[in-house]
């Protein structure tokens, strides 16, 4: 393995691992209440393959409410679709009405708070892979020395 080819490995497996250490943090760090862990399940990695990138973000389609969560929603009237009323159960009765005031949310934003938090890891990430690269250029430095 060349050198290039060696920092380039670890360079990788540097991105991958602060990709991972970012989306743990986030999964275990937000505000938002769960029932389910449902929310958990939408904080993905998506690998960039021709690059270096790996991209921490929420899968709409696994929750459809998690970048509401995220980006927060202002207040706002809700409407019936398909209907005249909306209806709701309250206990064991049926409440009705032509709309409804969401409050909003705030936004939680853990993915980025995850990120600026594990800033300190993710040097330490880097510097480890770094070193771990340096080795195997002199290892391979000097395996040369002694065969050549």
């Amino acid at each position: 393995m060349s050198s290039i080819e060696a920092f380039r490995c670890n360079l990788r497996l540097a991105v991958e691992a602060s990709a991972v250490e970012v989306a743990t943090t986030a999964k275990m760090e937000h505000r938002y209440k769960q029932r389910e862990s449902q929310l958990m399940k939408a904080v993905r990695i998506k690998p960039d393959e021709p690059s270096m990138e790996k991209h921490v973000y929420l899968d709409g389609n696994v929750v459809p409410y998690a970048v509401f969560i995220h980006e927060g929603i202002k207040p706002h009237d809700i409407f019936p679709n398909r209907r005249k009323a909306l209806r709701w159960a309250d206990g064991n009765k049926f409440l009705f009405a032509k709309r409804v005031r969401f409050p909003g949310w705030d936004p939680d934003p853990f993915i980025y708070d995850a990120f600026e938090s594990n800033q300190e890891t993710i040097m330490n990430i880097f510097d480890r892979y770094t070193e771990r690269a340096l080795r195997e250029v002199e290892d391979a430095i000097t395996s040369r020395r002694i065969t050549g």
